[in-house]
């Protein structure tokens, strides 16, 4: 349950970082947003702040901070940028074995919550009240072309699939 009075992060800006934060915006949050790519700004221009993961700065402090990287570095940060007794939702899937440093979990007593999906009503409901979601599609593609479409969908945000 994330308040109005907390301080959030999303650490990753891409499809799930993004629409993550595009959420947060519509519901009346200001995130800052911890990235990559400086050009997704303009999807998200709600947002307090806009770093690039490179620029983070170690001494900020978040009470939320939502992991949406997929990788290692991306909770490394986000257990860094916690504040004490802060919470890091993991939003992330990850692939393969990783190696995690939890000490910044237990020194700082940090709260990990896992977060698979949300309620569909509500996101159903938000869509027709006008979250825009539009701005992540990089390509419409009929299904005859959908050989295509999936070598187009590396490295965009959203491509989708027209019937």
């Amino acid at each position: 349950h994330i308040k109005l009075t907390h301080n959030v992060c999303v650490v990753g800006d891409g499809k799930l970082g993004l629409l993550i934060t595009k959420v947060l915006t519509f519901c009346g949050y200001s995130p800052c947003v911890l990235g990559h790519h400086p050009e997704r700004r303009k999807i998200v221009p709600e947002v307090s702040e806009y770093l690039l993961s490179e620029n983070f700065r170690e001494d900020s402090v978040f009470d939320i901070v939502i992991e949406a990287t997929g990788n290692e570095k991306g909770f490394e940060i986000a257990s860094k940028i916690a504040k004490p007794r802060g919470v890091i939702v993991l939003k992330s899937t990850f692939h393969g074995d990783f190696t995690l440093n939890l000490s910044p979990v237990v020194i700082k007593e940090i709260r990990v919550v896992g977060s698979r999906c949300g309620p569909f009503p509500v996101a159903i409901r938000f869509l027709s009240e006008g979250l825009e979601v539009k701005d992540m599609v990089e390509g419409i593609y009929s299904l005859e072309d959908a050989e295509r479409a999936f070598k187009e969908a590396r490295g965009k945000l959203k491509v989708i699939l027209s019937c």
